[in-house]
């Protein structure tokens, strides 16, 4: 007996009020690989797909940084206003993140780089 009071914490939370993002994450509610486990810390801008992108991530083993910064690499959202991030050259798509999940490997991230150089303004005409 007891069943539903020894949910994990985990359960709990799927069970709540909160649409269940992190196991549309992970098809067929497998556990999931803990693919970014070894990886730098991930950066998600403000944006409305942050909090599932966030999920995602530390549902497969990753950390999610508060602020951007060099050794943390960041994740854009399509669509997102870059206008607001520090010029960097440690961005990529969230196209990355997703594909990353999809084939449960760190997948190679140069066709997703999000070109934003350092310091970069358009040449004067």
């Amino acid at each position: 007996g007891g069943g539903v009071m020894r949910m994990r914490p985990a359960a709990v939370a799927a069970a709540g009020a909160a649409p269940p993002a992190a196991a549309s994450a992970v098809p067929g509610g497998a556990v999931p690989v803990r693919i970014f486990a070894s990886y730098a810390e991930m950066f998600v801008p403000e944006c409305k797909e942050r909090r599932r992108l966030a999920e995602m991530i530390e549902a497969h083993g990753g950390k999610v940084a508060d602020v951007p910064a060099e050794d943390v690499l960041v994740i854009v959202p399509e669509g997102a206003d870059l206008s607001r991030l520090p010029a960097m050259d440690n961005a990529v798509s969230a196209s990355w993140l997703h594909r990353c999940v999809a084939e449960q490997r760190i997948v190679e991230m140069r066709a997703f780089a999000v070109l934003r150089l350092r310091g970069a303004r358009p040449a004067a005409p």
